[in-house]
């Protein structure tokens, strides 16, 4: 979501000039608001209209969802296990999001997830890949080029502004058997279709 914002910023208002701005321009607000990204430079933490986006002063992107709070590995917050990232995310893309129920990976994936007590829907397997990146175990780093949708035609990368951690998993062909590769040979790390923090921190094998 935020890679694609910051797409959205440079073919709006073009790349090298946003690039360029070390305090954001109050003057390039109109051309925001015609994509609907608010300009907003309150600092306020209260909730904002949900499924909104809006930019600060510093040109940082801030994306709300549907709770009209920013996703959990931006607020600071901790998940003791996947099962706790997995209600935070559900409360950020709203439960009744598509993306919970459908777009499986390969069967290959699928049953590795599924040997592990993990659904194979697309919202279960991006959480599965944020948790192990927060927790110093990521598997798709943007410059590890398995997400080409993150550089530019130059071979770029974009620049995201945003707390979002080094994680591009979008369920590329490339990316779906190495995640099902690093679930088998972590395997018994999984309790009830769960893992905690902890064990990815320290055991988890890379």
């Amino acid at each position: 979501m935020k890679m694609f914002i910051a797409f959205i910023l440079a073919v709006v208002l073009g790349s090298s000039a946003f690039a360029a701005q070390s305090s954001f321009d109050k003057a390039l607000c109109p051309g925001l608001e015609k994509v609907q990204i608010i300009c907003d430079f309150s600092n306020s933490t209260e909730p904002r209209k949900p499924h909104s986006s809006s930019i600060d002063a510093n040109g940082k992107i801030h994306v709300y969802g549907a709770d009209g709070l920013e996703p959990w590995y931006e607020r600071g917050l901790n998940p003791k296990s996947l099962k706790e990232a997995i209600e935070a995310e559900k409360s950020f893309l709203g439960a009744s999001n598509p993306f919970w129920k459908g777009h499986p990976a390969n069967p290959a994936t699928c049953n590795a997830l599924k040997d592990v007590g993990l659904t194979c829907d697309y919202n279960t397997r991006v959480t599965l890949s944020t948790f192990l990146t927060v927790n110093g175990k990521g598997l798709f780093p943007a410059m590890g080029k398995t997400n080409p949708y993150v550089f530019d035609d130059n071979g770029k990368l974009w620049e995201d502004r945003s707390d979002r951690p080094d994680d591009v998993y979008i369920g590329a062909a490339v990316q779906n058997p190495m995640l099902a590769a690093a679930v088998r040979k972590n395997a018994n790390l999984f309790k009830n279709g769960d893992i905690t923090a902890d064990d990815v921190q320290n055991r988890w094998r890379k």
